[in-house]
Parts: structure tokens; C-alpha cells; sequence
């Protein structure tokens, strides 16, 4: 599975995990009716799409998927600390602060997962630091 792959599954699994039992069901209708997809992305375009223009789609997915990955033990946090790192630049930093402050907590209540994955995390920390340290 290519990096692009793997933050998409977690971003919809983050998603999944955190729609309420009522929300994920009417979700799975809406999915699997052509009708009620092209009505929902219509709708979603109507009510939303002004944020969501405004929004790079490759960091709602790479946010996305850090809620995912934090706590999991697999190469999925691996795979989309990396990638954050990558795109760190093209993030708000109201984006930057809220992956920090994810991290940092997930960190500080040892739910970042075992060791290996918190030095993962502890370097997208440091690179976010050496990211925004002004240039000379």
C-alpha cells in the first residue's frame, strides 16, 4: 500500500471512529445509493464548501489521519508521521499548533503506542520546532 493509500484509510477510519451510531448508519445508506451520494456531496458542497474550499484537502486528510494513527502500534504511524513531516510547510499554523499540542498529549499520557512509534512522534515534534525557528 503507497503512502497516499495509507493516510486516506486512516483519515476514513478516524472518520468512522468518531461518527455517533445513528450518524455511521445513515452514512453507510447514503454510500451505497448513487441517488443519495450525489445528493449529499451536493448538499455538503452547499452548507460547507466555503470552509472547505478554503482547506487544503491533503491536510484535512493528513490530520485526519494522525487522529487515527496516534496510539496505534503498525506502520501506519510511521507512514503518516512521515508524511506530516513532508508537508509540514504547507500547513496553517493553527494546523501546526493543534498537530503539536495532538502529539504532545498523546505523549504525555503514554498513548502515543510503544516506544518506536513515540520517537516517531517525538521527531515530527522536533522537526515542527526546527520548522518553525525563524531562518537565518
Amino acid at each position: 500500500m503507497n503512502n497516499k493509500s495509507v493516510i486516506e484509510m486512516a483519515a476514513s477510519r478516524a472518520l468512522a471512529r468518531n461518527l455517533t451510531p445513528e450518524q455511521a448508519g445513515l452514512l453507510k445508506l447514503v454510500l451505497a445509493n448513487d441517488n443519495m451520494r450525489g445528493d449529499f456531496l451536493n448538499q455538503i458542497d452547499f452548507e460547507h464548501g466555503h470552509k472547505i474550499a478554503q482547506k487544503d484537502e491533503d491536510n484535512l486528510k493528513l490530520i485526519a489521519a494522525l487522529d487515527y494513527a496516534l496510539g496505534r502500534s503498525t506502520t501506519v504511524p510511521h507512514t503518516v508521521a512521515d508524511e506530516i513531516k513532508e508537508h509540514w510547510d504547507y500547513f496553517t499554523n493553527l494546523e501546526k499548533q493543534d498537530i503539536v499540542e495532538k502529539i504532545e498529549s498523546a505523549i504525555s499520557k503514554n498513548r502515543a503506542g510503544h516506544d518506536l512509534d513515540v520517537r516517531k512522534w517525538q521527531e515530527v515534534l522536533d522537526h515542527a520546532d526546527l520548522a518553525s525557528a525563524p531562518r537565518m
